[in-house]
């Protein structure tokens, strides 16, 4: 297994949520840093999720859920 993979596998278990959430996820901060360097914020990963979720994106609900177990 791969470094990656097993970073995947730990996060997903660690905010509890799906594999394939998790790699969305990564994809969507792998994009910001494409597009932005290092200039992007996790105010701009915030408005990507949000819109997501308005489109009720299956992975962005997931996440949504997930994040509200934590309060």
């Amino acid at each position: 297994m791969s470094v990656m993979e097993r970073m995947i596998e730990d996060t997903a278990y660690e905010y509890g949520l799906s594999l394939p959430t998790v790699r969305k996820l990564l994809g969507l901060c792998e994009g910001l840093r494409a597009e932005h360097g290092d200039a992007w914020t996790h105010r701009d990963l915030a408005v990507l999720v949000e819109r997501a979720v308005l489109d009720l994106e299956p992975w962005a609900l997931e996440w949504l859920e997930a994040s509200r177990g934590d309060r």
